[in-house]
């Protein structure tokens, strides 16, 4: 393959060190890519702006091979590279090569029609090469890349809007109020996500007449992919739930789904009980995630967790804890952007301090 590059720098006068424009050249005849490297030259002595590298290809095939192998900020292709019968469609197939990468049509002065129709189909630009001078050039190409990156950019940013936009619909379906009326304990429950939509959920279920399940998970990350997982094993705990399943095989069955399903680095805290209001007795298992036992008599405990965060590694059994509730007692589950939360001091609020405020507040 034959190919050459030029470097001018249009930005002498920046004091801020900037990456140079990449310009994908197709151009059969050097004197005309000399002329356009000359018109890059003299602008540098009139004009400041991004540095210009420029690579030289003398045809749309090696051009293809470039783009498979190179990044580049936009292309500059001579129509007379395009075949004669059909420059449309060499244009369009570019086009789709360049993906995002915007595309300046050099034609002739009998050609200004095919600049046209070339615009109309989706290229930048085009310039006539008998009437190419230093400043219209270099504008022409700063344009189209400014023109580019700004198209890109509120792309990405609808993209991420409707992503959010569904995430927040799966985090209110999740935390949708339902009438919690258990035997033998009140229950509350308050999610505020911070900015962004999280993979939080908490659930309270009933098993039957005495028997009540809580659980909550606090999938790793953010937005639309934290919130599906987080969708799925809210299906998966309702489910067995509603199937008399011991915690124990429940949360085996939530550690299975991240270990198969979720990709790497992404885990979940989970904390799950059940309650029995008859015998008073509490079952739970906490796996990475810190939850409180709040007294009545005033004391309190912390439940920092037996296990690992689900989908950290594969655990072959879990093992429930159990203790006796009394009158007055308070099970606290928290997920860390309570405890992490920041005060005015920016200091974290930490699990002893929100334990000191539950405890003197506990009988209001």
């Amino acid at each position: 393959m034959s190919s050459k590059s030029g470097f001018f720098n249009l930005n002498a006068s920046d004091s801020h060190i900037r990456l140079p424009y990449r310009i994908l050249h197709i151009q059969p005849v050097d004197t005309m890519y000399a002329q356009v490297q000359d018109c890059f030259y003299k602008d540098t002595l009139q004009n400041t702006g991004r540095a210009i590298v420029q690579f030289q290809v003398r045809s749309l095939e090696e051009a293809h091979q470039q783009l498979n192998k190179n990044s580049y900020d936009a292309i500059i292709v001579d129509i007379a590279t395009c075949s004669a019968s059909s420059p449309m469609n060499c244009l369009e197939t570019l086009l789709t090569a360049a993906r995002a990468v915007p595309v300046i049509v050099l034609a002739s002065m009998n050609q200004e029609q095919l600049g046209i129709k070339a615009v109309e189909r989706g290229v930048s630009d085009f310039i006539i090469k008998e009437t190419i001078e230093p400043n219209s050039l270099t504008r022409t190409i700063r344009y189209a890349v400014e023109r580019s990156l700004r198209i890109l950019t509120e792309l990405q940013l609808n993209e991420a809007r409707v992503e959010m936009e569904a995430a927040q619909a799966i985090q209110r379906k999740l935390l949708a109020h339902r009438d919690w009326n258990f035997p033998g304990a009140d229950v509350t429950r308050c999610c505020l996500p911070n900015r962004h939509v999280a993979g939080d959920f908490c659930d309270f279920l009933r098993v039957d007449d005495r028997r009540f399940v809580g659980v909550v998970v606090d999938v790793s990350g953010h937005g639309l992919e934290a919130g599906f997982i987080a969708a799925q094993l809210s299906v998966l705990i309702r489910g067995l739930v509603e199937l008399e399943t011991k915690i124990e095989k429940l949360t085996l069955a939530a550690e299975r789904y991240m270990t198969s399903h979720a990709e790497d680095q992404e885990f979940a805290t989970f904390f799950i009980f059940e309650y029995d209001s008859v015998t008073q007795q509490l079952s739970y298992i906490s796996a990475g995630q810190s939850s409180l036992f709040i007294r009545a008599n005033g004391h309190y405990e912390v439940i920092s967790g037996d296990y690992p965060p689900l989908g950290i590694v594969s655990v072959e059994s879990y093992v429930a804890t159990e203790c006796q509730i009394a009158s007055g007692d308070m099970l606290v589950m928290l997920s860390d952007g309570v405890y992490e939360a920041m005060n005015a001091a920016r200091e974290c609020l930490g699990l002893e301090a929100i334990s000191d405020f539950l405890v003197a507040n506990n009988h209001q």
